[in-house]
């Protein structure tokens, strides 16, 4: 009996435990409670979810550890509006025109682009991204179940083609079958159902539907509006709305929906339905660099033309992200970069970094501003009890800088290591 017992001693004790992955630094940041007193991150490798935060670690035998001294680390970040199937050569001055070049492109030719674009943004700390359409019939979606478990790209949430009136984006003289090749282009309810119906069987996370078209012309009826918001609540499927002018803004603020995206204008009315009905606000608000470009390709090269027009961007849209703050409207980071750049590694995500020092200039202080990248886009994604902090249970996505302080949108920059699920970004 004595030797079994020390045969059954001797078998537990070489089994190995579970596989952990051991973060250490003094700077640990949680978007919710700033920084943290424990210093150690203990995650289980199986699973990628955070086990424990800690004050005092014990070694096991299979832990990966790693010592990042007093470097800060935070939450992944999320960009909840992109689009990286999409290049727009004529910033904006013809996007008709380019989006029907984009629909002859081949699925390969867009998918190698999305995918360095993917690779830019993980490499960032961006572990998450919500993809918002012009992106083919699902190639968005093709891509997200791809590298659905790997730690190459960052989660891809998708909504597929959006619905949309008329000829959508495209412009007047587009031709129809162009159009259906990016769009779901519906006239009546009966044909919104079957879009929608096509968009929940592809398991989307987010139906996307166009209350307006701008840069095109089209606003969709309020009556259309309400019943698409309906059939897709019944569905249980989150809708983001593009709404870009004040008016389609307000019809959107009026129902159930998740997201409106854009949103340029906003007036009191529309504040008022958005805090009522806990709609989150996604803007997509360009840096300095990529707005002056936009403005040049309208024609506009007069020095203080240029100057006028770029500050009436700006202070509309510093408005309104001020208003949201005063009225505790959830806020969520959107890139919504889609120019052609001559490398996506660096100029991309130079570009993505100052759509994120907006924030800065309206006069946002450095934990409002992670807080929109990590808990604003992790409810922007539909996963707040999952992402956007360091927590107990919650998925290890982080991100540790090579700054050793967080006061600035340049020390998020500064991304020294990227772990997604708990494992670590080559």
């Amino acid at each position: 009996m004595k030797f079994l017992i020390l045969i059954f001693l001797w078998s537990c004790q070489s089994i190995p435990s579970n596989p952990r992955v051991i973060l250490h630094s003094s700077k640990i940041y949680s978007a919710e409670k700033g920084f943290l007193a424990q210093s150690f991150i203990i995650i289980n490798k199986k699973s990628g979810k955070i086990l424990d935060l800690s004050d005092s670690y014990t070694p096991q035998k299979n832990d990966e550890y790693y010592d990042f001294k007093d470097q800060v680390i935070l939450p992944g970040f999320i960009d909840a509006h992109t689009h990286l199937f999409l290049t727009d050569k004529s910033f904006d001055k013809d996007f008709g025109a380019e989006l029907i070049e984009q629909s002859l492109a081949s699925l390969h030719v867009r998918e190698n682009l999305a995918i360095k674009r993917a690779k830019a943004l993980l490499r960032s700390g961006f572990t998450s991204v919500k993809d918002l359409g012009n992106s083919g019939m699902f190639y968005d979606e093709k891509l997200s179940s791809k590298f659905k478990d790997s730690a190459d790209l960052p989660r891809i949430f998708f909504s597929g083609p959006g619905i949309c009136i008329l000829n959508c984006q495209f412009g007047e003289s587009a031709k129809k079958e162009d159009v259906l090749k990016e769009y779901f282009s519906i006239q009546n309810f009966n044909e919104a159902k079957v879009a929608i119906d096509k968009v929940v069987s592809k398991k989307a996370h987010f139906l996307k539907v166009y209350a307006d078209n701008i840069p095109a012309q089209g606003q969709m009826s309020d009556e259309l509006f309400g019943q698409i918001v309906n059939y897709a609540n019944s569905n249980n499927i989150k809708v983001a709305v593009h709404a870009i002018s004040s008016e389609a803004v307000e019809m959107s603020s009026r129902y159930k929906i998740h997201s409106i995206e854009h949103a340029s204008e906003i007036n009191k009315k529309a504040l008022q339905n958005i805090k009522l009905n806990n709609i989150l606000i996604t803007p997509t608000d360009l840096g300095f660099e990529e707005q002056i470009k936009v403005i040049k390709a309208q024609g506009i090269q007069e020095r203080e033309k240029i100057k006028s027009e770029y500050l009436y961007h700006y202070n509309r849209h510093k408005k309104r992200v001020q208003d949201l703050l005063v009225n505790n409207i959830s806020i969520s980071f959107g890139s919504d970069f889609y120019f052609p750049v001559k490398n996506v590694k660096r100029d991309y995500m130079n570009s993505i970094w100052n759509g994120v020092k907006n924030f800065e200039k309206y006069g946002l202080e450095i934990p409002q501003i992670v807080s929109i990248l990590t808990l604003g886009g992790a409810k922007a994604i539909g996963k707040s009890k999952e992402l956007g902090d360091i927590k107990k249970n919650y998925i290890a996505d982080l991100v540790v800088l090579k700054s050793n302080k967080l006061t600035k949108v340049k020390d998020l920059t500064s991304v020294d290591t990227v772990f997604k699920n708990g494992q670590r970004v080559e």
